[in-house]
């Protein structure tokens, strides 16, 4: 059944900042060294077939409610948001008005921003806190991939109050941190599903080494430990793996249907000893 908001974008960032800002500074409880978590980062479920309100097949089959987190990178279906069937669909199998679903939003997905955020509960952009972990989730569909306005603010309040969290992980849908690095530049066209440019799909210019990778060096000089991960990945390349020379890393997954070998990002958290670990594994196998 469809979910409405009641709230307003603003109002609903200012809360999300209020409680990114209480959470990032609580602890985790340490009763239990041994406490795993296991999150999956799945992206580009859509088909090849114009208008489809199914996703890829071997997605359609899969029990994700086994994962303690859903890392959603866009591209769910072929018009996301295009219809309520299409959306029942998609929320049927990974609940997005969980706060356990993040859901970084692509281009496939953007058709109806009002019955998007029905279901989701949520705006484009937010941040969350779980486990000691501290997410913020991007809208690189939004101006031109700049993060700017409301977006930057809501990042910098989550920067000024990061002191507990072991790991900062960045969600986007977009490769935006492969523009502006001279060693990944050369990539884009082997590497992101959309091509460098100006089309409203595109990986476009941005600000993304200007103004948000400082912030990111901050955390990594107080210890915590920062993952950018993309999700606009699977036609090309199935997963990629990047760590700056000052220790970000850089991860992105995604499937492409119907091909032999499709590949997710999972990571096993253990958070009372601030651990977080990664690796990909075949889509058949989750």
């Amino acid at each position: 059944m469809m979910k409405f908001l009641s709230l307003k974008h603003h109002f609903i960032v200012l809360i999300l900042i209020g409680l990114c800002f209480s959470g990032c500074r609580n602890k985790v409880d340490p009763l239990n060294e041994n406490l795993e978590y296991h999150y999956l980062h799945l992206s580009h479920t859509r088909t090849r077939l114009f208008d489809a309100v199914l996703m890829d097949s071997i997605v359609e089959t899969k029990d994700f409610s086994k994962y303690d987190m859903l890392l959603l990178g866009g591209d769910l279906a072929w018009n996301t948001s295009g219809s309520v069937e299409c959306m029942d669909n998609v929320d049927s199998h990974f609940d997005l008005s969980s706060i356990n679903t993040l859901w970084t939003i692509g281009n496939h997905d953007i058709n109806d921003m009002d019955l998007l955020e029905a279901y989701t509960g949520r705006p484009p952009f937010y941040a969350s806190y779980k486990n000691g972990l501290c997410f913020i989730v991007f809208n690189t569909m939004d101006s031109s991939e700049f993060i700017s306005n409301e977006q930057l603010a809501l990042f910098n309040s989550v920067m000024d109050t990061l002191q507990m969290s072991s790991h900062l992980i960045i969600l986007t849908h977009h490769l935006v941190w492969m523009y502006g690095n001279s060693d990944l530049e050369e990539l884009i066209s082997e590497t992101s599903n959309a091509p460098f440019g100006t089309c409203s799909y595109c990986l476009k210019e941005n600000n993304f080494y200007e103004t948000i990778y400082p912030r990111l060096l901050e955390a990594r000089q107080n210890g915590i430990e920062v993952l950018c991960i993309a999700g606009d990945l699977g036609v090309k390349a199935k997963e990629f793996e990047f760590i700056t020379a000052e220790g970000v890393n850089f991860l992105a997954s995604g499937i492409y249907e119907g091909d032999a070998i499709n590949r997710a990002l999972i990571l096993d958290h253990f958070p009372n000893r601030r651990k977080l670990f990664w690796y990909y594994m075949d889509l058949e196998k989750l």
